[in-house]
């Protein structure tokens, strides 16, 4: 797989599965941020980290528990 190759696979999954599974369990917009911090988990660790209490924290906009 070339490096261009690579980017893209990288851009496709966020748009379509670990991007996409943090938007549904926001519901609504936030900023890059935001976005960010809670996609790295889900990338690393799966859908089902979302589930976790850090995530219940950052949705309620209370991220520092």
């Amino acid at each position: 797989m070339t490096r261009d190759e690579a980017e893209r696979c990288l851009i496709y999954l966020f748009a379509n599965e670990y991007g996409k599974a943090v938007n549904a369990f926001l519901g609504h917009d936030v900023p890059q941020n935001v976005f960010d911090g809670m996609a790295s988990p889900v990338y690393n660790l799966g859908e089902g980290s979302l589930q976790w209490h850090w995530a219940a924290f950052a949705k309620s906009g209370d991220p520092g528990h």
